[in-house]
C-alpha cells in the first residue's frame, strides 16, 4: 500500500483523481465507515430489548434484596424474651473471648455471634424453647465451611449463640450442637432387623416423616408423628415472594412441629417406653469411613463426617431426649434400608 492509495492489479500503489476532486481512497474509507456503522447498529440491542432485560434482572434480584434486607432488620431488632428477667439473670453468663454477650454497642463481625450481642442473653432464647442453656458450649470447635458446604472441626471457633432464627418459622439448633448432645447421651443406632425384633417386645417404631410421605408407604406396624409441619408464610410482599420461590422449585415449605414431643407422649403413653425413630435414609453419627480395608482395616476419619451426617430422625431423637424421653433409639438406614431388606411396608 502506498501513501494515500490502494494496491491495483499490478501490485503497485496508485491514486486516481476523478472529475469531482475526490480520491478513490477517500470514497472507500467513507463506504467502509458507513458499513461499520450499519453493522454496529444491527448488533446493538434495541431500546425495547435493553429495557426488557433490565426489568427481568430487576425482577429476579428483588426477592433476594428483600430477603437480605429483612434478615438484616431481624438481626438488628430487639426481641422480647418470654423468660422472666429474674430467670435470665440467674442463668450463667460467660464471656468467651469477646464473642459471647456484652452489653455494648459494638458488634464485631456477623453471624450468630453478632446476633447474640444484639440480644440480652442467647441462653434466654434456649430456655424459652425448652432447651438446655449449656448447648452454647456444645458448639465449640465447629465452623461452617461455606466453600464446601459442610461443618468442619476448628478448635479456635466459639459461638455466642447456637440458634438459627429464620425469617419465618421456629428457631432451631445448629447441627454440631445437636451432634455433641447425641454423642454425649450415647444414642444407639440399630439395624432394621433388630428394630423389628424390639417391636415384638413392646417398642414403638416411630415414623417422623411428613404426612404425605407416610401416606405413600411406611414400615409395617409403624406409628406416625411428623417432626415437621407445613409452613404458610403470611401474605406480605416478602411472604408472597417466599411462596413464589418455593412454588418455582417445586418444594413445600416446612417448619418444626412445636407439639412434637407432646404428640409422641400421647402415642407412647410413657417417656420410659422404648421408641425407635426413623426417617427416609437415617443419617449417622459415625466419623469413620470403611473403604480400602486392605490399607485401613478399621477405617479412617473422614473430614466429610466430622459431625456424622445430619438427618430428620437424628434431630427427632434430639428433640425427644431434650423433652425427657429416656429410651430413644435410632434406626440406621431409615425406611430405605428397611424396605431393601424386605421387612414389609404398608400404606
Amino acid at each position: 500500500r502506498g501513501e494515500g492509495g490502494v494496491f491495483g492489479r499490478s501490485g503497485k500503489a496508485f491514486r486516481s483523481e476523478p472529475a469531482d476532486g475526490h480520491s478513490v481512497t477517500r470514497r472507500r474509507r467513507v463506504r467502509l465507515r458507513l458499513a461499520c456503522i450499519r453493522e454496529s447498529r444491527m448488533a446493538a440491542p434495541t431500546p425495547t430489548t435493553a429495557s426488557a432485560a433490565a426489568l427481568l434482572c430487576l425482577a429476579l434480584s428483588l426477592p433476594a434484596a428483600l430477603a437480605h434486607t429483612s434478615s438484616a432488620l431481624a438481626r438488628c431488632r430487639t426481641r422480647v424474651s418470654h423468660v422472666p428477667r429474674r430467670a435470665v439473670g440467674a442463668l450463667p453468663r460467660r464471656n468467651t473471648n469477646g464473642i459471647a454477650i456484652r452489653r455494648t454497642g459494638r458488634r464485631p463481625g456477623g453471624g450468630w455471634a453478632a446476633r447474640a450481642e444484639a440480644e440480652e442473653d442467647p441462653r434466654a432464647g434456649l430456655v424459652a424453647l425448652g432447651y438446655d442453656p449449656d448447648l452454647i458450649e456444645s458448639a465449640k470447635g465447629s465452623r461452617w465451611d461455606a466453600q464446601n458446604q459442610r461443618w468442619i472441626r476448628d478448635e479456635s471457633a466459639k459461638w455466642g449463640d447456637v440458634l438459627v432464627r429464620p425469617t419465618y418459622g421456629r428457631p432451631y439448633v445448629i447441627w454440631p450442637a445437636v451432634y455433641e448432645v447425641l454423642v454425649s447421651k450415647n444414642l444407639q443406632s440399630i439395624p432394621p432387623a433388630h428394630a423389628q425384633e424390639q417391636m415384638k417386645n413392646g417398642a414403638i417404631l416411630l415414623d417422623i416423616r411428613e404426612d404425605v410421605e407416610f401416606q405413600e408407604y411406611h414400615a409395617s406396624g409403624a406409628r406416625h408423628v411428623a417432626l415437621f409441619e407445613r409452613l404458610d408464610p403470611p401474605n406480605t410482599p416478602l411472604g408472597i415472594f417466599y411462596k413464589l420461590g418455593y412454588a418455582l422449585v417445586g418444594v413445600t415449605p416446612t417448619d418444626y412441629n412445636p407439639n412434637f414431643a407432646q404428640q409422641v407422649l400421647r402415642v407412647a403413653g410413657s417417656k420410659d417406653r422404648p421408641i425407635i425413630v426413623y426417617c427416609g435414609y437415617g443419617g449417622y453419627l459415625d466419623q469413620t469411613t470403611k473403604t480400602r480395608l486392605d490399607k485401613y482395616p478399621e477405617g479412617y476419619r473422614d473430614p466429610e463426617r466430622a459431625f456424622g451426617w445430619e438427618s430428620r430422625s437424628l434431630r427427632a431423637a434430639f428433640e425427644l431426649i431434650n423433652a425427657g424421653f429416656s429410651n430413644v433409639v435410632h434406626m440406621e438406614g431409615g425406611l430405605g434400608k428397611w424396605s431393601a431388606q424386605g421387612l414389609g411396608t404398608e400404606r
